[in-house]
Protein backbone atom coordinates (compact mmCIF):
# COMPACT_ATOMS: atom_id res chain seq x y z
CA UNK A 1 0.00 0.00 0.00
CA UNK A 2 1.38 3.37 -1.04
CA UNK A 3 -1.38 5.75 0.10
CA UNK A 4 -4.81 5.65 1.75
CA UNK A 5 -7.67 7.90 2.79
CA UNK A 6 -11.40 8.30 2.94
CA UNK A 7 -14.44 9.49 4.79
CA UNK A 8 -17.77 8.04 5.90
CA UNK A 9 -18.85 5.40 3.37
CA UNK A 10 -15.82 5.92 1.10
CA UNK A 11 -12.21 4.85 1.24
CA UNK A 12 -9.30 4.42 -1.12
CA UNK A 13 -5.87 2.88 -1.24
CA UNK A 14 -3.09 3.13 -3.79
CA UNK A 15 -1.45 -0.26 -4.22
CA UNK A 16 1.53 -1.50 -6.19
CA UNK A 17 1.15 -5.01 -7.59
CA UNK A 18 4.68 -5.05 -8.95
CA UNK A 19 3.50 -3.64 -12.28
CA UNK A 20 2.92 -0.11 -11.02
CA UNK A 21 0.64 1.86 -8.76
CA UNK A 22 -3.16 1.56 -8.98
CA UNK A 23 -5.97 3.41 -7.25
CA UNK A 24 -8.60 1.23 -5.56
CA UNK A 25 -11.78 2.95 -4.33
CA UNK A 26 -14.40 1.43 -2.03
CA UNK A 27 -17.90 2.88 -1.53
CA UNK A 28 -20.39 1.45 0.98
CA UNK A 29 -24.00 2.70 0.91
CA UNK A 30 -27.32 1.80 2.49
CA UNK A 31 -30.87 2.24 1.17
CA UNK A 32 -29.76 1.90 -2.46
CA UNK A 33 -32.38 -0.57 -3.77
CA UNK A 34 -33.21 1.95 -6.50
CA UNK A 35 -29.96 1.13 -8.36
CA UNK A 36 -31.10 -2.43 -9.12
CA UNK A 37 -32.31 -1.36 -12.57
CA UNK A 38 -28.86 0.06 -13.36
CA UNK A 39 -27.21 -3.20 -12.33
CA UNK A 40 -29.60 -5.21 -14.49
CA UNK A 41 -28.84 -2.86 -17.41
CA UNK A 42 -25.10 -3.62 -17.16
CA UNK A 43 -25.75 -7.37 -17.14
CA UNK A 44 -25.51 -8.06 -13.42
CA UNK A 45 -25.70 -11.62 -12.20
CA UNK A 46 -28.14 -12.57 -9.45
CA UNK A 47 -26.57 -14.83 -6.82
CA UNK A 48 -28.58 -17.48 -4.91
CA UNK A 49 -28.94 -15.10 -1.93
CA UNK A 50 -30.54 -12.46 -4.19
CA UNK A 51 -27.45 -10.26 -4.30
CA UNK A 52 -26.80 -8.55 -7.65
CA UNK A 53 -23.20 -8.39 -8.88
CA UNK A 54 -22.27 -6.28 -11.88
CA UNK A 55 -18.82 -5.86 -13.41
CA UNK A 56 -17.94 -3.11 -15.88
CA UNK A 57 -14.76 -1.84 -17.49
CA UNK A 58 -14.62 1.43 -19.38
CA UNK A 59 -12.71 4.65 -19.83
CA UNK A 60 -12.56 6.33 -16.44
CA UNK A 61 -15.29 8.95 -16.14
CA UNK A 62 -12.95 11.57 -14.70
CA UNK A 63 -9.79 10.12 -16.19
CA UNK A 64 -7.10 11.31 -18.49
CA UNK A 65 -6.12 9.67 -21.78
CA UNK A 66 -5.91 5.90 -21.44
CA UNK A 67 -7.15 5.69 -17.85
CA UNK A 68 -9.45 2.66 -17.49
CA UNK A 69 -11.77 1.87 -14.58
CA UNK A 70 -12.93 -1.64 -13.67
CA UNK A 71 -15.88 -1.62 -11.26
CA UNK A 72 -17.56 -4.38 -9.28
CA UNK A 73 -20.94 -3.23 -7.97
CA UNK A 74 -22.90 -5.38 -5.51
CA UNK A 75 -26.39 -4.83 -4.12
CA UNK A 76 -28.25 -6.94 -1.56
CA UNK A 77 -32.05 -7.32 -1.68
CA UNK A 78 -32.34 -4.94 1.31
CA UNK A 79 -30.42 -2.17 -0.50
CA UNK A 80 -26.90 -2.55 0.95
CA UNK A 81 -24.44 -1.61 -1.79
CA UNK A 82 -20.67 -2.04 -2.06
CA UNK A 83 -18.84 -0.64 -5.08
CA UNK A 84 -15.14 -1.30 -5.69
CA UNK A 85 -13.34 0.45 -8.54
CA UNK A 86 -9.75 -0.08 -9.66
CA UNK A 87 -7.84 2.09 -12.11
CA UNK A 88 -4.86 1.34 -14.32
CA UNK A 89 -3.16 4.38 -12.77
CA UNK A 90 -2.67 5.82 -9.31
CA UNK A 91 -5.17 8.62 -9.93
CA UNK A 92 -7.82 9.76 -12.38
CA UNK A 93 -5.57 12.28 -14.06
CA UNK A 94 -2.33 10.30 -13.75
CA UNK A 95 -0.87 8.45 -16.73
CA UNK A 96 -1.84 4.79 -17.04
CA UNK A 97 0.75 2.25 -15.92
CA UNK A 98 -0.77 -0.64 -17.93
CA UNK A 99 -3.56 -1.12 -20.51
CA UNK A 100 -6.00 -2.49 -17.89
CA UNK A 101 -6.54 -2.23 -14.13
CA UNK A 102 -5.29 -5.08 -11.94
Amino acid sequence: MRDKGGQSGYGYVVVDDGGGRSLVEINVQTDMADVAAHLHAVGATTLPDGRLVGVTQEAAEKGGDGVVARTVDTLTPDGFRVVITTLNSDGYRAPPRAPNPP
